[in-house]
């Protein structure tokens, strides 16, 4: 019987350890995944916003006004994202831990 009791705590110690590497294989995973996603995006986002900048000049006919007019709206864009930061980090939080924490 205590062999039994010893050999049953053996085998859930070990499923608990095999558990643990799988979530944090997982975890890992996405990370890496989210790590490249965002670099990626932000590589799109910078082109985007280079070839963006360079129709502005041949709109307006200049050497710099597009580059100009487009830093003054990603300048804008921040100044919004920094006033409404803490709405919007808790958002992403909350949804983060709705997604990732099961109940």
């Amino acid at each position: 019987m205590k062999e039994e009791i010893t050999k049953y705590i053996e085998l859930k110690l070990k499923l608990f350890k095999f558990e643990a590497t799988e979530k944090v294989a997982d975890i890992r995973a996405k990370l890496v995944f989210d790590i490249v996603f965002i670099f990626l995006f932000f590589c799109f986002l910078f082109f985007f916003g280079f070839t963006l900048a360079l129709l502005l000049n041949a709109i307006f006919d200049s050497d710099y006004l597009g580059f100009v007019v487009f830093s003054s709206l990603l300048l804008l864009t921040m100044l919004i994202l920094l006033w409404k930061r803490k709405k919007i980090i808790r958002k992403i939080f909350i949804n983060y831990l709705d997604r990732n924490i099961p109940f």
